[in-house]
């Protein structure tokens, strides 16, 4: 195991660096590495070994971070800025979107009700960050990208929620999604912010008694542990969103931290230190992610046919138009509506990423259908990953 932790770092490196230069993002070339690996021959000193995760390692060590490293880019005034747009397309968006993509490949594939919807979950979630890199250097009007990233924020939270109410409904583990599931959803929302809010306060305490013993590793580690133990309080303990938690609990600590005195790092980004430091946290555990799903595709039969695969990546494409254009439609009417011209950039924005990935991975070897479900989630992330960038700098470059 040893020499493949070994290779995967220097991939890690390796793919960092051709995505500066072919402008292709690192997620993809880590995919296709992921796929190499998986196709070493068995019984050799490089057999690759098992690269699953289980469900509990990937909602426990990896979703929390995720969270929070998507979460800590913004402030909460961003967030209030914005809220009728982000509002309306992360929760009524995704739901079209999801429903848009369910609903035909039940019909057409003959799909079960929780493996479809599950499915279209998975694919309603999206990355913005390979999209604002490509964006940021061509000057878009500032509120398209802040759009674009407050729903992806406020996208993954909804995403995780109803995935995991799906999946556990599709094993048995919970009733059947009915009224009461949509009841209790206004519950676990309040109950992951509170948590989140009652973690970050504590966390602030401890900031302000402990930064002055000028512990550089201080501002790093207590922010770590409000996350993770925010996550775990709400999911073990309580029951209610851990993603939520974090969400809130992420927020106010970019919100509220010392802006001057040594913890003034956290959120400033003065010291040279911090900013890499998360943002090296973040790399390493969306690549171990998109390796994963690579090899985990590698060492699995391919069962879409050609046909099928062509059809589910318009279907794709489809449910994300669907949940663009639903959106600019309930705000046309209203002062808060927007350009026209900017629909083809927000369509780009569908990319799948790393909480796309982290769902599949995290689904059990029997549940019924899983393996439809991990070769249509490669296959929406590499076309997404692969086709959108290029698109959206193309748009970009006529909307300046």
């Amino acid at each position: 195991m040893t020499p493949w932790i070994i290779l995967l770092l220097l991939v890690l490196c390796f793919a960092e660096t051709l995505a500066h230069r072919t402008h292709l993002p690192a997620a993809l070339l880590l995919l296709l590495a992921g796929v190499a690996a998986g196709n070493l021959p068995a019984g050799t000193a490089w057999s690759p070994p098992d690269f699953s995760l289980t469900q509990e390692t990937i909602f426990f060590i990896f979703l929390p971070l995720l969270i929070f490293t998507s979460a800590r880019r913004f402030h909460p005034n961003l967030i209030l800025k914005l809220v009728p747009e982000s509002l309306l397309m992360a929760m009524v968006g995704t739901l079209l979107a999801v429903t848009a993509f369910a609903w035909p490949v039940m019909n057409w594939l003959g799909l079960s009700f929780p493996a479809a919807f599950l499915l279209g979950t998975a694919l309603a979630a999206t990355d913005p960050l390979a999209l604002t890199a490509v964006l940021h250097p061509l000057r878009p009007p500032p509120r398209l990208l802040q759009l674009i990233e407050s729903e992806s924020l406020l996208n993954d939270g909804i995403t995780i929620w109803l995935f995991t109410l799906l999946s556990n409904s599709a094993l048995g583990r919970s009733e059947a999604i009915g009224p009461n599931s949509i009841l209790t959803f206004f519950t676990l929302i309040l109950g992951g912010v509170l948590v989140g809010l009652a973690v970050a306060g504590l966390a602030l305490l401890l900031l302000k008694l402990w930064c002055g013993r000028h512990n550089r590793l201080v501002p790093v580690l207590i922010p770590l542990a409000a996350v993770y133990g925010g996550f775990w309080v709400s999911e073990h303990l309580l029951h209610v969103s851990g993603v939520l938690a974090v969400f809130a609990c992420t927020l106010l600590l970019t919100a509220r931290s010392p802006k001057t005195g040594s913890c003034a790092e956290i959120t400033s980004g003065k010291d040279s230190f911090y900013e890499p430091f998360w943002d090296l946290l973040e790399t390493v555990m969306s690549g171990v992610l998109f390796f994963c799903l690579g090899a985990v595709i590698a060492n699995h039969a391919w069962n879409l046919t050609v046909f099928i695969t062509l059809g589910v990546l318009l279907l794709v494409e489809l449910a994300r138009a669907v949940s663009v254009g639903g959106s600019f439609l309930l705000l046309f009417p209203t002062r808060h509506h927007l350009p026209a011209a900017w629909t083809p950039l927000l369509q780009s924005a569908g990319i799948k990423g790393a909480v796309t990935v982290a769902l599949v991975l995290s689904l059990p070897e029997n549940l019924p259908e899983r393996q439809f479900i991990v070769c249509t989630v490669f296959a929406a992330v590499l076309f997404t990953m692969g086709i959108h960038p290029p698109v959206a700098r193309l748009l970009a470059r006529r909307l300046a």
